[in-house]
């Protein structure tokens, strides 16, 4: 195996695909009748006073009581009928596009890490940065293993990885679509914002970033680096 290339960064609610994944999995648990929403919402009330909103320890509470070995074979239909059609075939364009000229890719998500390792393996991606849920005798607790990887946390969590990869952010892409997206996005050579808001769209002109407004479309990636790279032209795409 020869040398990386570099690194291709992804964040993924937003950026791979238009919605959050979180949201697809709980909206295919309740169809397919695995939980029931009244459920969810009682337990969030009863676990509230004991949570703590900054490490995000709510956000796997529909998966209590799923094992693991009960959410592993869900995936597959998720993917399926849930995932695949909300993905953003100009992201997923890319991402093959840089693993073809050897470039390692990283998802960095808050999201559920089995959630985000399954994507992962349907798009060739290895390497994930993502929340630990918490398991106790193989069955999901509802809880969090420490804080989601968001915001400084996320670059924080990349910067922790690099020596185990051997290599450095120099001439990294990253991609990401939220303004706290900016502490990871700002690691790499080339970063790329995708239909940003406000905070994160006038950040990525002052520094002359690239800005995706429509993702769905497809994308020349070749000629998209080929400017980006050689010529540092670091402009909106659709201008």
């Amino acid at each position: 195996m020869g040398t990386p290339a570099g690194l291709a960064l992804f964040d993924i609610d937003g950026t791979i695909l238009d919605t959050s994944l979180e949201r697809l999995f709980l909206r295919f648990l309740i169809r397919t009748r695995r939980v029931h929403l009244r459920a969810v919402v009682i337990r969030c009330l009863r676990n509230l006073p004991t949570l703590d909103p900054r490490l995000r320890k709510w956000k796997s509470v529909y998966t209590a009581g799923l094992t693991a070995a009960e959410l592993e074979a869900l995936l597959p239909e998720w993917w399926e009928t849930s995932v695949r059609p909300h993905l953003y075939p100009g992201i997923v364009s890319a991402l093959a596009y840089f693993r073809s000229r050897g470039y390692i890719p990283v998802f960095l998500s808050g999201t559920l890490r089995p959630l985000a390792r399954y994507l992962g393996g349907q798009l060739g991606v290895d390497h994930v940065i993502a929340s630990k849920p918490r398991l106790r005798n193989g069955t999901f607790t509802g809880h969090l293993d420490g804080p989601s990887p968001l915001g400084r946390r996320k670059r924080r969590s990349l910067l922790s990885l690099l020596p185990a990869l051997n290599i450095s952010t120099d001439g990294a892409w990253a991609f990401g679509n939220r303004y706290s997206d900016r502490f990871f996005l700002e690691l790499a050579s080339f970063p790329v914002v995708i239909k940003p808001g406000p905070r994160l769209d006038a950040l990525a002109r002052r520094r002359r970033w690239l800005i995706l407004h429509d993702p769905s479309r497809p994308i020349d990636w070749e000629s998209v680096a080929r400017e980006y790279e050689c010529h540092g032209t670091r402009r909106r795409e659709d201008e």
